[in-house]
């Protein structure tokens, strides 16, 4: 097969048809994950939990000065404390800060949000400082 043919091949109405539904697919496939999971409705504020464990931020040391800025955190805190997910709400600015930050709320635990003498699911949005 010549070059020409492969390029021709994929330069026909089915590379467009692929490059139009792609963006579809991905959507689909981002929207059924948070209709699988959806953040609990219940929002409540950081300092309304009582951590049960410290968080812990761990991150390969490079050369220069360690990583700096805010990180906001979106968290689902489940009825028994546990956060099962953790997603970055408003970047630092530095990725792998971002990510270790999200990693490491995953495994912090804390004392469960009652509502009406009941445990609850929140999502809680924590604003984390590194300085």
């Amino acid at each position: 097969m010549t070059k020409n043919h492969m390029m021709t091949t994929f330069s026909t109405p089915r590379r467009r048809a692929l490059l139009f539904l792609l963006p579809s697919l991905l959507t689909v496939a981002c929207a059924t994950r948070d209709e699988d999971h959806p953040w609990p409705a219940t929002i409540v504020s950081i300092d309304e939990l009582r951590p049960l464990t410290r968080m812990s931020v761990r991150m390969h040391r490079l050369p220069g000065d360690p990583p700096q800025g805010t990180v906001v955190l979106r968290l689902h805190v489940d009825e028994n404390g546990a956060v099962p997910r953790a997603s970055v709400f408003k970047s630092s600015g530095d990725e792998r800060l971002d990510r270790a930050t999200a990693h490491g709320a995953e495994a912090a635990r804390f004392v469960p949000y009652r509502l009406a003498g009941r445990a609850v699911a929140v999502t809680v949005m924590a604003p984390m400082r590194f300085d």
